[in-house]
């Protein structure tokens, strides 16, 4: 499976059949606008339904001013990764209609490439691959060469497709299935050697740590066998099959086919050293299966006829046995317990379209259905299935969320009428007329005094009551009669008097300033209470329609998330019908060929029985 990767300058497509985020190999340096940085966070975290969420908010609300071609092209690859192929290619399409710079043109024509590949519009692929005007970044090469090869091969230019897959400079996984999907398309067209050709250099390339890789080279291994088997070319047939792991999930098949090479070289002998202890093996297994029948149909022709038909009654057993487990599942079985079970959302929950369904070993099915689950068309229709239950418990959640925002707006409007009295009873008390009257007259006093000089209009309260007893002092002085000696007192009033002035007159200018200065202060204060007034007087007329429209904007929300929740579940149901279907088909269909093995053991056992009957009734 990919791995998901980061795209140059946010630049992501997303291979949907495998839910890839790839089309980059660089991060940004530098996140302007911190949602955007959320949604980054969350696609970083695998939590793409988050990113998606987050992202469409985000956009809705403008706050993506930096980001908007990022966006769009992150956005893209995420609904890419969630399968959503038609999203993402309106969102591709309207951004090569804009100035994106070359380098991004060209990636964009490769995930609109892989879309419709992926939708089976094969020409309209390989025409928007030919619009790539320069190479791509090393990965994105890559992925375009393996799409070639595969457009190529569809068209049964198999030599061009080899050829181009020849030029994949890579030795990912991605480049192995590919070499191994073209060589059996060869096989399957009759070049043999073509196909084997390149098999056979696949697996030169040497073992693999990695499990997918290591099982890819045992079906290799096992078409290889399987090829040279049908041309009767026993030693290759021999040798590929020997090189399959004991362990691998394929070595009843290379059994099987190693029974069958020693077999056309005439060894029944060695033929029934391999198959009996393949019999062994687990009787859902096909290769067990094939070989419950090779086994008896060797030993008849070894001449062993009791022998052979004892082990056709064994393997007519077994398969009566297979059949009654399989009516049992199909009787018995939840297949709707098993989908939720498979599908259950609670781990990795946003993986998207990364997630693969895994069956219990200790599944009653797990021997039936492994084929089955590993088909493309079950694991996509599981994707959808658990992306629906996914979705199912968003939409739950956000309902509860919906009654505790109608629960706020409750709280806020009570409050608001608690609190509305007094507001009321504040602003009634509030004029703004006499204060800015009062201010225009203080204004006009300060004109005054800077016009006039006067120092002593800018006193303080203090000083003031000075200046006023140092005037009843003079008075009084002066009302003395005459002959009283008032000299030394007069001297004393003087430097008194004189004193207070001086110190009037030297702070006269900072005072004045600083007068200037509390004006202006008081100004842009009356100016911002006016306003506040204004608001709040806006407020107040606003607040019952503010919290009506609040109401009904929950309501209609309420409304779309029930809506889509009953779509959802509608939809949910109609995939577990669909995947019931699938599972159910699929045991059919191992019914039908146990049935068949089933036959061809009675009707076998039959001949032997009537080729014994008259040897037995001449015994005495």
């Amino acid at each position: 499976m990919r791995r998901l990767a980061a795209f140059c300058l946010l630049l992501y497509s997303v291979v949907a059949a495998e839910a890839v985020a790839q089309a980059g190999e660089t991060l940004p340096t530098a996140v302007k606008d911190p949602f955007y940085g959320e949604v980054l966070f969350d696609f970083h975290q695998q939590h793409y339904f988050s990113a998606i969420t987050h992202l469409r908010a985000a956009q809705q609300q403008g706050r993506l001013p930096h980001h908007g071609v990022e966006a769009e092209l992150l956005l893209g690859g995420l609904y890419l990764a969630y399968g959503m192929q038609k999203n993402a290619e309106v969102i591709f399409t309207q951004l090569l209609q804009q100035s994106v710079d070359p380098a991004q043109r060209n990636r964009l024509w490769l995930a609109l490439a892989k879309i419709n590949y992926q939708r089976g519009y094969e020409p309209e692929a390989a025409g928007l691959l030919q619009r790539i005007d320069a190479p791509l970044p090393r990965s994105q090469e890559n992925e375009r060469q393996l799409l070639a090869s595969r457009l190529l091969a569809q068209r049964g230019l198999y030599a061009e497709a080899a050829a181009q897959l020849a030029s994949y400079q890579s030795d990912s996984l991605d480049s192995d299935f590919a070499q191994y999907n073209l060589a059996l398309d060869h096989i399957r067209q009759g070049r043999d050697a073509e196909g084997r050709m390149l098999l056979e250099a696949l697996l030169q390339r040497g073992g693999s740590a990695e499990p997918e890789r290591a099982v890819l080279y045992d079906k290799g291994r096992i078409a290889l066998g399987y090829s040279y088997l049908q041309q009767q070319k026993f030693a290759p047939a021999r040798h590929w099959f020997e090189q399959v792991r004991l362990r691998s999930p394929f070595a009843s098949q290379a059994l099987l086919g190693l029974g069958w090479v020693e077999s056309g070289l005439g060894n029944g002998a060695a033929a029934l050293a391999i198959w009996l202890p393949l019999i062994e093996r687990n009787g859902s297994d096909p290769a067990v299966l094939e070989g419950l029948l090779a086994v008896p149909y060797t030993l008849n022709q070894l001449g062993a006829q009791q022998q052979a038909l004892d082990h056709y009654k064994q393997a007519i057993e077994l398969y009566a046995s297979e059949l009654l487990t399989l009516q049992g599942i199909t009787s018995g079985m939840n297949f709707v317990a098993l989908a939720q079970e498979l599908a259950d959302p609670r781990s990795a929950a946003e993986a998207g379209w990364q997630w693969r369904a895994e069956i219990s070993p200790d599944s009653i099915l797990s021997p039936y259905l492994y084929r089955l689950m590993a088909g493309h068309e079950f694991q996509e229709a599981l994707r959808n299935y658990r992306d629906l239950l996914y979705l199912e418990t968003n939409l739950t959640q956000w309902l509860a969320d919906l009654d505790a925002y109608e629960a706020m707006v409750d709280v806020r409007e009570t409050g608001y009428q608690t609190r509305l009295p007094l507001i009321l009873d504040t602003l009634a008390k509030l004029d703004s007329n006499t204060l800015q009257q009062q201010r225009d007259k203080s204004a006009l006093q300060l004109h005054e005094i800077e016009a006039a000089n006067d120092a002593t209009g800018l006193a303080t309260a203090d000083e003031q009551q000075l200046l006023a007893r140092l005037a009843q002092i003079e008075a009084r002085m002066q009302r003395l009669e005459a002959g009283v000696d008032v000299e030394k007192q007069q001297r004393k009033f003087a430097v008194l008097k004189g004193l207070a002035l001086w110190r009037l007159e030297t702070e006269y200018p900072t005072r004045l300033w600083q007068t200037k200065q509390q004006l202006q202060q008081l100004d842009e204060t009356l100016k911002l209470s006016t306003e506040q007034q204004r608001s709040l007087n806006t407020v107040l007329e606003r607040s019952p329609n503010d919290f009506k429209r609040y109401r009904q904007r929950l309501q209609n929300r309420r409304q779309q998330t029930v809506l889509l929740q009953q779509q959802t579940k509608r939809l949910a149901r109609q995939s577990e019908a669909h995947l019931q279907q699938l599972a159910q088909a699929a045991v059919v269909g191992i019914k039908a060929r146990i049935e068949d093995y089933q036959g061809q053991a009675l009707f076998a056992a039959a001949q032997i029985y009537d080729a014994l009957l008259p040897a037995q009734k001449e015994q005495p």
